[in-house]
């Protein structure tokens, strides 16, 4: 287990980090670490925190990458936001097609990512649990499942 202290440390850098977006994936790291996927709105609203583990070859960059191609058998993002469909901070958007959840991600998301050398996945999954109690991302848990609470946040 990690202590509080470190997981808020980890979680104040990857906030610092600077925001990316699809057209920045190719220079997102190879190494294992954590990510935030958000909306890019007046709200920020936060979608999805995610771990890309110590075994992904291709690290964050290859996690983020399935993300993007909303593929719903390699994307758990994916999964989520086919059972969302039409959310009202969508707008245009009908996630129940790959291509508008592709293009949505694509044109009106952003995300910071934290490469983490050495560590496992246990911990990694620690921290992503405890950066998800503070920012309440949209999705997370069981598809098809939310939160008590699922009120946007205003990203740090």
């Amino acid at each position: 287990m990690v202590a509080i202290a470190e997981c808020e440390a980890v979680r104040n850098e990857l906030m610092e980090s600077s925001p990316f977006t699809a057209a920045d994936l190719g220079s997102v790291s190879l190494l294992p670490g954590l990510y935030v996927i958000w909306v890019e709105n007046a709200d920020k609203l936060c979608l999805k925190v995610g771990i890309a583990g110590p075994r992904r070859k291709d690290g964050l960059r290859g996690r983020l990458r399935l993300h993007f191609s909303s593929n719903p058998d390699n994307s758990v993002l994916a999964r989520h936001m086919i059972a969302d469909a039409t959310p009202a901070w969508a707008h245009e958007f009908n996630f129940r097609t790959r291509a508008e959840r592709a293009a949505f991600l694509k044109s009106k998301c952003c995300f910071r990512t934290l490469e983490l050398r050495g560590i496992d996945e246990v911990s990694l999954r620690s921290i992503e649990s405890s950066i998800e109690d503070v920012l309440r991302p949209r999705y997370c848990s069981r598809v098809g499942q939310r939160r008590a609470v699922s009120t946007p946040l205003r990203q740090p």
